[in-house]
Parts: C-alpha cells; sequence; structure tokens
C-alpha cells in the first residue's frame, strides 16, 4: 500500500501499483495475466502473506522488471 496525493479527489489516497497484460482487439480489450508487486515489508512477513492468500512466489516492487513489467 502506497499513499500519494490524488489530484482528482483533492486529497492523499492509497493506492497498490499493479501490472495487467491485456488482449485488445477492434471488438474491445480483456485481461489476461494480472501481477501485483510487493514492497519489501510484505514480502518479509510470511504471516501476512499467509494470512491474505498471497503465495510464497511473488514479485517484489523494487528492481527493474517492475518497472518496465515482468521479464518472463
Amino acid at each position: 500500500m502506497h499513499r500519494r496525493f490524488d489530484t482528482g479527489l483533492g486529497r492523499p489516497d492509497n493506492c497498490l501499483p499493479a501490472i495487467g497484460l491485456f488482449l485488445a482487439t477492434e471488438a474491445g480489450c480483456v485481461p489476461v495475466n494480472w501481477s501485483l508487486p510487493l514492497v519489501d515489508s510484505w514480502c518479509a512477513d510470511r504471516e501476512r502473506r499467509v494470512r491474505t492468500r498471497i503465495p510464497a512466489v511473488h514479485h517484489r516492487s523494487s528492481g527493474p522488471e517492475t518497472r518496465s513489467g515482468p521479464s518472463t
């Protein structure tokens, strides 16, 4: 969770960045894959991940792979 100032709301707001892969055609688009990068505090806290059902295999929010998308 990150705090940022939302200019549309005119106040700080919580946000959680996500990476999505969409299949787009002339008829529309549909999501085909999602990734939710985790901050280091979530990566290090096994109990929190278990409680929220986040699998052991996850992406960290730091690192070049999250700036340009997953490199898989």
